[in-house]
C-alpha cells in the first residue's frame, strides 16, 4: 500500500477504499458533519440500522451466532 502524507494527514492512493474510521476521522469530513449537526456516533448508528434492515432477521441471527462462537 502506498501512503502519501499531506498537511491534513494520510491520504491513501492506488484505489484503496477507505475504511469507515478513515472517512469519519478525515478533517474535512468532520468539518462538514459538524456544520450539518451530525456526530460520528449518529453516522455509525445510521449505518448499523441500514445494515440490519438490508440483512433482515436472517443476517442478524447469523451475526449473533458468529459473535457467540
Amino acid at each position: 500500500m502506498l501512503l502519501v502524507l499531506s498537511q491534513a494527514g494520510p491520504m491513501y492512493v492506488r484505489n484503496r477504499e477507505p475504511s469507515l474510521d478513515d472517512l469519519l476521522n478525515d478533517p474535512v469530513t468532520r468539518l462538514v458533519m459538524a456544520r450539518d449537526g451530525f456526530s460520528d456516533e449518529a453516522i455509525r448508528q445510521l449505518i448499523a440500522e441500514a445494515r440490519q434492515r438490508l440483512l433482515g432477521d436472517n443476517g442478524a441471527q447469523s451475526e449473533a451466532a458468529a459473535a457467540t462462537a
